[in-house]
């Protein structure tokens, strides 16, 4: 069936104003240019299923970090961020959802953000959230951090977030949630002084 625009593929309903929709392939032979890199080197990867991948400098604690800039379109509480990715296994803290810094840095206890994170120190992938001027929040799913590619989405409500991690709901938390507009970022952080890297193939979100 053919449709007359992308609109009318996803409602009936032609008086309801759609709510903002965003979705990302990371394919094509450079970065989209509504993406800003904040830090670190950002390449298309030219392999089958490569998408993005970020590199962090080799020096200890340097970061990588793409954003929006400043244009923060997402609803901190009625919001779905879905997301493929991988992270390196050896050296690395990877944190990819939605943030409210021009930096990127989605574990900055000076801004509100909400990811999943990806750390190879850690037990296991966690679901991070941040209320601006508070601790990061950090709480233990049940998956082995691993560097394999997992989907992950976030439901973030009005009274708490929840984490799947491929299909399945896995953690769910009510503290530290983000109460200012967010945007999607990715962000890498070297724990070891050589090089890490993210690699991001899809990202999807929407206002609910």
């Amino acid at each position: 069936m053919a449709f007359p625009s992308v609109y009318e593929m996803f409602v009936e309903d032609l008086t309801t104003v759609r709510k903002q929709h965003f979705w990302e392939y990371f394919s094509g032979a450079t970065l989209n240019s509504r993406w800003t890199t904040a830090s670190g080197s950002v390449a298309i990867q030219d392999v089958v299923g490569g998408g993005m991948r970020q590199t962090t400098g080799s020096s200890i604690y340097d970061k990588a970090s793409i954003t929006f800039g400043s244009v923060r379109q997402f609803s901190p509480t009625a919001n779905v961020f879905i997301t493929v990715c991988k992270a390196d296994n050896d050296n690395s803290s990877t944190n990819v959802g939605l943030g409210n810094a021009t930096s990127g840095d989605l574990r900055n206890v000076s801004n509100d953000n909400v990811s999943v994170d990806i750390t190879s120190t850690n037990t296991y992938i966690r679901l991070s959230s941040v209320l601006s001027g508070s601790s990061s929040n950090l709480t233990d799913s049940t998956i082995p951090v691993d560097a394999e590619w997992h989907t992950h989405k976030i439901i973030s409500t009005s009274s708490d977030l929840k984490l799947y991690v491929d299909g399945v709901l896995n953690t769910t938390k009510t503290s530290d949630r983000p109460a200012l507009k967010l945007m999607p970022s990715t962000f890498t952080l070297t724990l070891n002084g050589s090089t890490a890297t993210t690699d991001v193939r899809y990202m999807e979100c929407y206002n609910t």
